[in-house]
């Protein structure tokens, strides 16, 4: 019986099972061992990585440090060589006038009859008759001409003050000191570390004398990681005399202008076209809308201000999107055009009207500040949305205009406002809304209603007469147009109370979500609820007024971008009448140098002669009209045409 359970096989399985998951299991933990390992290995060559190119980054900003004292220098040496050349051409001019007395005094007392020979230089011009004068202009070409030439006699080695000039100012300014404090340094990139970059100077540092050389090592610390880059620097002693790019400066005050400011600007229209275009700035578009373009029919006037989806043939171009990392002003439309567009703001908007377009799908418009707007918000198009996460102030009532583009409301004509799914209008904020819908009929008649905001469709609860008389508007039979707006959002509310289910208010309570409503003119929609008048006339009344008055200022303020003089008298202020001028002028501008002359240029031109033995000109010209440029000239300073 004892033999037969000892040869046995029962259970050589369980123990083969529980080898195997041994084994297994070691394997699965070694390999679990080797992944960290190799995780922790890619971690640790990311931060070395990134060590490296933070120091790296150090001795790129040395590098500024550097160049920032290379141009001082080279300003400071060309200091150096005009006041030389100054001297020497007074010098030379004082040699023509010894001889020209000295040959004036053996006149007067008539002795030696030999005439003395004036000093003849060649840097000072004749008159045109051969006369040697001491008062006459430099040439500047053989100025020029002894600037370049590095074999100078010591009275022309300009070259050389060039040269020491730059070489003591390198020498004295203590660039070292200058490369080593860390104020002169910024964090290269604050999502990766609050560090800067260390940098201090290595081994031993060659004084000016033919070359600068100093040796820096740029150290950077993330997490633990430290890296270090070195690198050797090395100024040489500038075999020519280099420009001199230091530019004076005077304060001058220039008419204030969104021109300066602005990232986008435009006398006209704007239209983005495909994209992703991105905006970091304001934006304006001075597209101001004549009569003609203030018709009812959405298609006539809804032609310009910033339009996203169409070229400016009005070719509809599909997925176009702009995102604006600032401010929009324009007194015409913000406009959607084509199919799956994207508008997108992050600051305020001032305009005069927001149209999502119809025949168009997927479109949206999301604003991230407050909108004002003059006239209505229109959503229209296919599964279209409107997302205002600020506040909305359609802050015109209408009273004040001409017009019915004057009267702000929310209108809603896209036809899947009441699906699943389909368009909706999000208002994070509050909302003012000043005025109210008109609908237009047959004969360009426009007939108001008494909501502020409107669903297409419910203008039949003006067909209700509710014991009111009916009168034709050619198609319609309506209610008397001329009941109040007070008389007309009465009525509107009287109809849905008598006919429940009549008038349409969305999809649900998120279709149409108009915010906090602070004020409305008229009847309106919230929520999934038909809504009367909420108005008070002395809560009205002054946001009215005050939102009215923002809009106007920000719109006169941008208006004048494009006019930096209007009701600005021009500047024409000579600072120095000998060397520097400022021009603000729309007028044309000409400076005529050495050589020059003033053949071709229109009359009427404002015109500064340059006198040759100026060394430059400096100051500021800004114009719309042309610049004109003749003969030789140094000037420093800004020219905008």
């Amino acid at each position: 019986m004892m033999k037969n359970k000892l040869n046995s096989n029962k259970g050589s399985t369980l123990g083969l099972v529980l080898i195997a998951l041994s084994v297994l299991s070691l394997l699965g933990v070694a390999l679990i061992s080797v992944g960290l390992v190799n995780y922790r290995i890619k971690i640790a060559e990311e931060k070395i990585k990134t060590a490296f190119y933070m120091a790296e980054s150090g001795l790129d900003q040395a590098y500024g440090i550097i160049l920032e004292e290379i141009s001082e220098a080279v300003r400071v040496a060309n200091i150096r060589v005009n006041t030389e050349i100054e001297n020497f051409i007074e010098a030379e001019r004082q040699r023509i006038r010894d001889d020209i007395e000295a040959e004036d005094e053996r006149i007067r007392i008539g002795v030696n009859p030999i005439p003395i020979e004036i000093y003849d230089s060649i840097y000072i011009i004749n008159d045109s008759d051969g006369t040697n004068n001491p008062d006459g202009l430099v040439d500047a070409n053989q100025i020029n001409l002894a600037k370049a030439n590095t074999d100078a006699s010591p009275g022309l080695d300009w070259l050389g003050h060039f040269q020491n000039e730059f070489t003591s100012h390198i020498n004295t300014v203590n660039l070292h000191l200058k490369l080593e404090d860390p104020l002169n340094y910024a964090v290269v990139d604050p999502s990766v570390s609050s560090n800067k970059p260390s940098v201090i100077e290595v081994g031993t540092r060659t004084i000016f004398g033919t070359h600068y050389i100093i040796t820096l090592a740029s150290s950077f610390d993330l997490d633990g990681t430290n890296q270090t880059v070195q690198l050797e620097f090395t100024i040489s002693k500038p075999d020519e005399i280099l420009s001199d790019y230091f530019v004076e400066t005077h304060i001058v005050e220039i008419p204030k202008s969104p021109i300066w400011d602005n990232a986008l600007v435009a006398n006209e229209n704007i239209f983005v076209s495909g994209g992703p275009v991105v905006v970091r700035g304001n934006v304006y578009a001075n597209a101001v809308l004549d009569s003609l373009s203030h018709e009812w029919n959405v298609n006539d006037s809804r032609i310009g201000g910033i339009v996203v989806g169409t070229d400016s043939s009005g070719t509809e171009i599909d997925n176009s999107s702009v995102d604006i990392e600032g401010d929009v002003f324009t007194n015409s439309f913000t406009q959607i055009k084509s199919d799956n567009s994207i508008f997108n703001l992050t600051g305020d908007a001032f305009i005069n009207s927001l149209v999502l377009q119809e025949n168009t799908d997927g479109s949206s418009a999301t604003f991230n500040g407050k909108l004002l707007t003059l006239d209505d918000i229109e959503l229209n198009g296919r599964t279209a949305s409107i997302n205002i996460n600020g506040d909305f102030y359609g802050f015109s009532d209408g009273s004040g205009a001409v017009r019915h583009d004057e009267s702000s409301s929310i209108v809603i004509n896209s036809p899947d406002i009441n699906d699943l799914g389909g368009s909706s209008i999000n208002i994070a904020g509050s909302s003012f809304l000043a005025g109210t819908v008109y609908v237009g009929l047959n004969n360009d008649f426009l007939y108001q209603t008494g909501e502020s905001v409107s669903l297409r469709g419910n203008f039949k609860a003006y067909s209700m007469p509710l014991g009111k008389d009916l009168f034709w508007y050619d198609p319609f039979a309506l209610i008397n147009n001329s009941f109040s707006v007070v008389e007309k959002a009465s009525h509107f509310i009287d109809v849905h109370d008598n006919y429940p289910h009549f008038l349409n208010w969305g999809h649900s309570t998120n279709t149409i979500d108009v915010g906090t409503v602070s004020q409305s003119i008229g009847a309106h929609i919230n929520k999934g609820v038909i809504l009367g008048r909420i108005h008070d006339i002395g809560v009205f009344e002054p946001i009215r007024i005050d939102r009215l008055n923002e809009f106007n200022t920000n719109l006169t303020n941008q208006f004048t971008y494009s006019r930096i003089f209007t009701e600005n008298p021009e500047i024409i202020e000579p600072l120095n009448a000998d060397n520097e001028i400022v021009k603000i002028t729309t007028s044309n501008v000409a400076i005529i140098g050495n050589g020059g002359n003033d053949v071709g240029i229109p009359t009427g031109t404002n015109i500064t002669t340059m006198h040759t033995e100026q060394t430059a000109l400096s100051g500021i010209i800004v114009t719309e009209g042309n610049v004109y440029i003749r003969g030789e000239i140094t000037f420093r300073g800004l020219i905008v045409a």
